[in-house]
């Protein structure tokens, strides 16, 4: 009786080490890439604990009325005063809402036909 070894041969594509080094790679690359959207997680939750506490001295859209108004005026200034979100009331609110959304309250945040006809319009 002869004995024989047995064991896999080299004949495949993708031997075990080849395919360790792959998979190791795959792996990195997935590490990295959850390491990477984690940190970006982070990054925007210190903005939003910050931005909590911290009114801005300025807008884009205050910065942009500035410079209309300086055309006219060049010591025009802004005077502003933040109130805390508690004393501004609800219908100012509902009214800001209505301005930049009109059927917010009914679409429950997409508005499926709008985003349709935007979606014709560029394409």
């Amino acid at each position: 009786m002869s004995s024989r070894r047995i064991g896999y041969t080299r004949a495949s594509a993708f031997s075990f080490p080849r395919m360790r080094t792959i998979l190791r790679w795959t792996w990195y690359a997935l590490l990295l890439t959850l390491t990477g959207l984690v940190v970006t997680q982070f990054w925007f939750l210190a903005h939003v604990w910050y931005w909590a506490d911290h009114n801005p001295e300025s807008t884009a859209f205050m910065r942009a009325r500035l410079e209309i108004l300086r055309e006219d005026d060049p010591s025009a200034r802004i005077a502003q005063q933040w109130v805390p979100y508690s004393r501004i009331p609800g219908h100012l609110k509902r009214a800001v809402i209505a301005a930049e959304d009109d059927k917010f309250m009914s679409h429950s945040g997409f508005d499926w036909a709008e985003i349709e006809k935007a979606y014709e319009r560029n394409r």
